[in-house]
């Protein structure tokens, strides 16, 4: 409930009884590797929950919070392997 409060923007529900954050991340975006560009240009902070990948970015930063603004969001699919138990996720839109 805490992530979906800090995000602002059209974004999907993030509170749902099955939805579980995994990870968050800082990853930086290159759009191209030949363009000189200023460091932290293109930060991205993102969200991975055991069905969905949010990529943000930092909107505000103050001393006690952080505020994001929603970019994008890719839902992920279960994939199970019959030999092996495990529950595998594959991004079902390229980034």
């Amino acid at each position: 409930m805490k992530v979906q409060a800090t995000i602002v923007g059209k974004k999907p529900n993030l509170v749902l009884p099955h939805r579980r954050l995994v990870c968050y991340c800082r990853l930086y975006e290159i759009p191209d590797i030949h363009k000189k560009e200023r460091p932290g240009v293109h930060q991205r902070e993102v969200f991975l929950f055991n069905d969905l990948l949010v990529i943000t970015k930092i909107l505000s930063k103050k001393k006690s919070s952080v505020t994001y603004t929603f970019r994008n969001s890719y839902p992920l699919l279960p994939i199970w392997n019959t030999s092996k138990p495990t529950c595998r996720l594959k991004v079902t839109s390229n980034i």
